[in-house]
């Protein structure tokens, strides 16, 4: 935190003031000293800038914002995220998790059903990664089929906006199924009894709802884990 200078009083939000006065290398604290910090003089900058931030997360919330290079960011609790991204970058970092380690079961019969959905972060580039596998059949074969709410023709026609002729949205419930093909979709097949891992990479070129659906043969389980999206934030 850059530190003030040549500041006679800074009103707090309880109704206090704080003096501060800048001598040399030090800063001398008077009238209602800051937490961890003697009201006599000599306390160093290192000490004075976690006081203000101390006091600053006190008094403002507990939520810890800064501006770095231009760019307005919030700290998540581990690292600084910006608040106005302008774009993500594919990486092997798992920001976001849509399932865990337990799988998740879906019997799609010769249907289409959704199992996870998701908002990208930003337009740039994404890794969609996850485990999958045929529980009850070692020979069949699945597939995941990664989709937006689509449009009326073949990709997306519309500049600004665009009707959407799907029978899922937004608002569908995970284990929402239809007989009915995603309208905008890329399939990824995978076979077998044991967990095969796909990593996907896809270019966000806009921040639309995103749907992962699985398809496969009647009267097969098919198991779903470790679903994550991974990025890096510029």
């Amino acid at each position: 935190m850059t530190i003030l200078k040549n500041v006679a009083k800074i009103k707090s939000a309880t109704g206090y003031d704080v003096l501060y006065s800048q001598t040399s290398a030090d800063m001398v604290i008077a009238d209602n000293p800051l937490p961890g910090i003697g009201t006599a003089s000599g306390a160093n900058q290192d000490e004075i800038n976690a006081a203000i931030d101390a006091k600053y997360t006190e008094l403002s919330g507990s939520v810890q914002t800064r501006l770095n290079n231009g760019r307005l960011e919030y700290l998540d609790g581990t690292e600084w995220r910006s608040m106005t991204t302008s774009a993500i970058v594919a990486s092997n970092t798992a920001r976001d998790t849509l399932i865990g380690a337990t799988p998740y079961v879906a019997t799609p019969g010769q249907g289409y059903l959704l199992f996870a959905k998701f908002v990208p972060a930003g337009t740039g580039e994404i890794i969609i990664s996850l485990e999958a596998r045929s529980a009850n059949n070692a020979t069949a074969s699945g597939t995941i089929h990664v989709a937006t709410t689509g449009g009326t023709g073949s990709g997306y026609v519309g500049s600004t906006m665009d009707y959407i002729p799907n029978w899922y949205d937004y608002r569908s419930n995970i284990g929402a199924a239809s007989s009915t093909a995603p309208t905008i979709q890329q399939a990824h097949t995978f076979s077998g009894g044991t967990f095969v891992t796909l990593n996907l990479p896809y270019k966000i070129m806009f921040r639309a709802p995103m749907y992962l659906f699985i398809s496969g043969a009647s009267g097969v389980n098919y198991e779903i884990r470790n679903v994550a999206l991974k990025y890096d934030l510029i």
